[in-house]
């Protein structure tokens, strides 16, 4: 009996590092699919295909939203999240190249919004921020120091492409939900407060 508990004990670890190692994908799966940002032109992802390494990499979607796959051609993977993408990549994978495919995707960059503030601001700069995730008008203003003494919160100018828009930030101070998502090339401009 006690030759039978010691063969198991060495018998089950050996097996479980063989399960491990035979679906390297699984873990890594799942922590593609729980990261919910869909992905976007731009966006920075590394393709694996299990015991088939020459057909992944990283790859970054183009302005079309799609990466390019060797056997698949184009893919267009823009709106979906990286556990779509991976099923996506799969499907075309079997579909007469790979007998049963295991495919992560997994992304690595998300593209990039650049936003400037300049004004009465504590640091005017220009700033990269992710395009995954909103990014607000006051978390830019955050981002640059917060205001100045001398800034005017309720006449905040922003610029976006050739229109202008007034944004009274002390009030979205007092009521958050009113506080507005920046886009890429967005300028705000804190202007002087008149005495």
């Amino acid at each position: 009996m006690k030759t039978f508990r010691h063969i198991l004990s060495i018998a089950f670890p050996v097996c479980a590092i063989g399960l491990a190692w035979a679906v390297p994908s699984l873990q890594a799966q799942g922590a593609a699919g729980g990261q919910g940002g869909r992905l976007s032109a731009g966006d920075t992802i590394d393709i694996r295909v299990y015991r088939h390494d020459d057909l992944g990499g990283k790859l970054t979607l183009g302005a079309d939203g799609t990466v390019g796959l060797q056997f698949v051609g184009p893919v267009k993977l823009q709106g979906l999240t990286a556990e779509q993408a991976r099923q996506k990549i799969e499907a075309l994978l079997a579909d007469g190249w790979l007998r049963k495919p295991q495919v992560t995707v997994n992304i690595t960059d998300f593209a990039k919004n650049f936003i400037t503030v300049d004004g009465q601001v504590n640091r005017p700069n220009g700033f990269s921020v992710a395009r995954n995730k909103p990014f607000t008008v006051t978390q830019a203003i955050g981002m640059a120091g917060g205001f100045n003494t001398r800034a005017n919160k309720k006449a905040v100018i922003l610029k976006r492409g050739n229109k202008t828009f007034t944004i009274n930030v002390k009030a979205i101070y007092e009521d958050p939900s009113q506080d507005m998502p920046l886009q890429d090339g967005d300028v705000l401009l804190v202007p002087q407060a008149v005495l």
